[in-house]
């Protein structure tokens, strides 16, 4: 006798803990993309001050730094799809190690560096918004969303 699909899935048994894992991954993924549209908010004074802008400078400064991540974001989920397109769980992994090293990247008090540095983690935050959504739907059974 045949089972059916139904009776098939039902036989399946669901590791939660794998769940929880790539949940909390794919969150943090998420949590990155407000963290790169809003991050400099709030010390762009500090940064004026850090490096020096002359006052007619500024603004174009302070912008060049936002374009730099939300850049990044852009391209990054551009070509995101080609990215995860035969694998979905090792571009998460190592996409948020980039994005870290993005961060630390700047750190360093060089204007140009930051601005590396913020494309770096606005680029691999673009990927993760792709990423984490795809990998959400394939691996979590539909019962639970």
């Amino acid at each position: 006798m045949q089972q059916t699909e139904e009776e098939k899935t039902s036989d399946l048994e669901v590791s939660h803990k794998f769940i929880y894992s790539i949940t909390l991954a794919c969150g943090l993924s998420s949590m990155q993309f407000g963290f790169a549209l809003t991050a400099s908010g709030g010390v762009y004074p500090d940064l004026a001050y850090l490096f020096n802008f002359d006052k007619k400078d500024v603004d174009s400064m302070l912008a060049m730094l936002s374009v730099c991540c939300i850049g990044g974001l852009a391209l990054g989920a551009a070509i995101g799809g080609k990215i995860i397109e035969n694998n979905r769980r090792a571009p998460i992994i190592i996409f948020n190690w980039i994005a870290m090293i993005g961060c630390m990247i700047s750190i360093i008090e060089n204007f140009t560096i930051v601005c590396i540095g913020r494309f770096i983690f606005g680029f691999s935050t673009g990927v993760l918004i792709i990423a984490a959504p795809k990998i959400l739907e394939e691996t979590v059974p539909d019962y639970y969303l």
